[in-house]
């Protein structure tokens, strides 16, 4: 049994992303290794998770998504 972290998340959309919800280019990246899942203005949590991500807040809108990590995905990046 292996104890890598699961593809749970999104695939990784590379170091320019699009908003998921607005469509804009931009867009504030943080990793997370693991931990509290929190999302929104008011920081509310919304769950724990056990896996590394991505955590991505629209530069417009402030919409809050995870992906996974490039590591993850399983495409290569140069």
């Amino acid at each position: 049994m292996s104890n890598a972290p699961t593809n749970v998340h999104p695939p990784y959309t590379g170091p320019e992303t699009r908003c998921t919800k607005c469509g804009h280019e931009g867009a504030d990246t943080s990793y997370m290794a693991h931990g509290l899942c929190v999302h929104g203005r008011i920081s509310e949590v919304i769950g724990f998770d056990n896996n590394p991500r991505l955590h991505r807040e629209c530069d417009r809108c402030g919409y809050q998504w995870d992906e996974a990590t490039v590591e993850q995905d399983g495409a290569p990046h140069a």
